[in-house]
């Protein structure tokens, strides 16, 4: 009897180890799936940051280019307000410095049509048989007038 107690307990005793090793395998899969859920919400959450930070970079990109913009812009309204548009013949136009102007730059004429494309190119005298000629050497425009600088 005795040889059969030992052998229950044994057993009892083997079941309860049994038990406790089925416990801790039943949580070390719950931790290791809250583990899993943890490392998914981080790896979520950081690609949710890299996102948001090359958004950012894009809008800082894009407040930089709006400021050079506005920075030409105003550099060119400054430079702008310097000429005037003047009819040198009948229906030729070109841009004449103000008379106001205390310039150290010699009298000249701007190219009408770059003038409207925000860019200052100086009119280039040339001579020929038809008169007097004036030929912008960025947009390739040229004048025939009887008028002079």
């Amino acid at each position: 009897m005795i040889s059969e107690l030992t052998t229950a307990i044994a057993g009892l005793k083997a079941a309860g180890e049994l038990g406790a090793f089925m416990l801790k395998i039943k949580v070390d899969s719950t931790v290791a799936d809250k583990v899993r859920e943890s490392q998914t919400a981080i790896s979520t959450a950081q690609i949710a940051m890299l996102e948001v930070n090359l958004k950012y970079l894009e809008l800082l990109n894009e407040a930089n280019d709006l400021k050079k913009r506005l920075i030409e812009m105003e550099d060119w309204k400054t430079e702008a307000a310097k000429y005037t548009l003047k009819d040198i013949d009948s229906g030729i136009f070109v841009y004449a410095a103000n008379p106001d102007q205390q310039s150290p730059a010699p009298l000249h004429w701007l190219c009408a049509n770059c003038y409207d494309s925000k860019r200052k190119s100086i009119l280039q005298r040339t001579s020929g048989a038809r008169g007097i000629g004036y030929v912008c050497h960025h947009c390739q425009n040229s004048l025939r007038t009887s008028a002079v600088l």
